[in-house]
């Protein structure tokens, strides 16, 4: 029975150590060879888009202070500023935005279809409160605006309509373009370029949050991504993992602003790749018609994973098992006008991992030239987007004319797995990635040396026991 149970622990020890040297040796980061693409350093300067602008409480007329309720609704009073004029001599109006449930209002009448708010000059005080119902995003029924009785994250009211109004927090807080923070917080900044990134970070975000990492994505990507389209000011306000933005939200972006809302942990993929994602959508422009709609996820979510393994951010083995997810699931899906957010996000990203791939072997233009020129675009179709492959990028009628099965879900996208075995099932694309973790990594290290050390010490010993002067006749 000794030795059987012997012999097994040697079969074992010697299975095990080929598992062990792959986790220990494989390189974290390589090039995988990745050629094709132009991108952009910022070798030159830039030239950005002027951040919208709002009145300060020097010039304005109108004051807006905001202060958190107890039960986490905002309230906004109004007041004129030192002069002698009443409020009710500064005629003005507020929006309620879809993600906006007004509770109650003071001093104002309800206009249009019940979301412009115009001030009533017979009234004596001027106040709104409202809660935050949902995010504006692609994720209306997940996403939403997280807040406790001591912080919130909340969109700031657009005002119009007459004359200048300033907002400003009754206590700590940050107002950014279209979005405000109240409550402690610390903030982190960096300038790229011509654009500078700010983040916000609540103090109930964990201590482990590491600001400088994620504005290391942020300068990864805008330093990687030609676009005409940047922002003088990049906002990001940071959701503490205990007040998650949404079930399946890892951060979503206001429409049409440079403010993102993003959860520090990431949610089901590296914290790096969110953020990266969702700065790429500050730059997008394009009005996409129905047959293209799937390029706002699907082409973030694949650079999101190329910028993060380019920058050492994920592993590149990670890299292709997120496609590898994506393929699986979103396989059969048909990306043409379709309302399934699952298949834009991964069926979409598979698919520009198979156009990308084409383009660097084919040609000197990469998935980072296709942003580019989506972002130089205004709507957009999918006729025009096969006119740019074939007539701008360089390909084949014949290689532009074989994406369309597959964006149809007629058949499964082609990934080239740079860094993995091709055609490795994913099962093994998961298992290669555990074994790449840190932790599995350094366990790895401690037992391949533990087994060295073993292997050492035994040998040492027989040799020492078969030494001439030990045996004895």
């Amino acid at each position: 029975m000794g030795r059987k149970l012997g012999i097994l622990l040697k079969a074992s020890i010697i299975l095990l150590i080929p598992v062990l040297i792959f986790s220990v040796f494989y390189p974290v980061v390589m090039a995988g060879g990745v050629t094709g693409g132009t991108g952009s350093s910022l070798s030159t300067p830039e030239s950005c888009l002027t951040s919208e602008t709002h009145s300060t409480e020097g010039e304005a007329d109108i004051v807006a202070t905001a202060a958190l309720e107890a039960n986490g609704d905002v309230n906004i009073t109004y007041e004129p500023t030192s002069d002698t004029r009443p409020l009710k001599e500064r005629p003005f109006s507020l929006l309620s935005l879809q993600s906006m449930e007004f509770i109650d209002t003071h001093g104002f009448i309800t206009g249009d279809e019940n979301r412009e708010y115009i001030l009533n000059r017979s009234a004596d005080s001027h106040w709104i409160r409202y809660r935050m119902t949902s995010g504006n995003s692609t994720d209306l029924d997940t996403a939403r605006y997280p807040s406790t009785d001591e912080w919130a994250i909340t969109v700031r009211p657009p005002h119009s309509k007459g004359k200048n109004v300033s907002l400003k927090t009754a206590g700590d807080g940050y107002t950014g373009s279209k979005t405000m923070y109240l409550g402690d917080f610390d903030r982190h900044s960096r300038t790229v370029g011509c654009q500078e990134f700010q983040v916000i970070v609540p103090n109930e975000v964990h201590s482990e949050f590491d600001a400088d990492s994620r504005l290391d994505d942020l300068e990864a990507a805008a330093r990687r991504i030609p676009s005409d389209q940047k922002n003088e000011t990049v906002t990001v306000f940071v959701s503490p993992s205990s007040q998650g933005i949404g079930s399946r939200v890892g951060g979503f972006v206001l429409s049409g602003t440079s403010d993102i809302i993003v959860q520090e942990d990431g949610h089901f993929v590296n914290p790096g790749v969110v953020w990266i994602h969702e700065y790429i959508h500050t730059l997008q422009a394009t009005d996409l018609q129905s047959d293209l709609q799937w390029v706002n996820e699907g082409l973030p979510t694949y650079l999101g994973y190329e910028i993060a393994v380019e920058s050492g951010r994920i592993t590149p083995i990670e890299r292709d098992m997120y496609l590898g997810l994506s393929v699986s699931g979103g396989e059969n899906m048909s990306l043409m006008n379709t309302t399934n957010q699952a298949s834009e996000y991964m069926k979409g990203a598979a698919v520009f991992a198979q156009i990308d791939s084409d383009l660097r072997k084919k040609t000197d233009k990469s998935a980072y030239d296709m942003q580019g020129w989506f972002n130089s675009q205004n709507q957009t179709s999918y006729s025009d987007f096969e006119r740019y492959l074939r007539d701008d990028a360089g390909l084949s009628n014949a290689t532009v004319e074989s994406y369309e099965p597959v964006i149809a879900g007629e058949t499964a996208p082609t990934i080239d797995y740079r860094h993995a075995p091709a055609n490795i099932p994913l099962p093994g694309l998961l298992l290669a990635n555990w074994l790449l973790s840190p932790d599995i990594r350094l366990a790895s290290m401690l037992i391949l040396g533990a087994i060295s050390i073993y292997g050492v010490l035994k040998y040492s010993i027989k040799k020492v026991r078969l030494s001439p002067e030990n045996i004895t006749f």
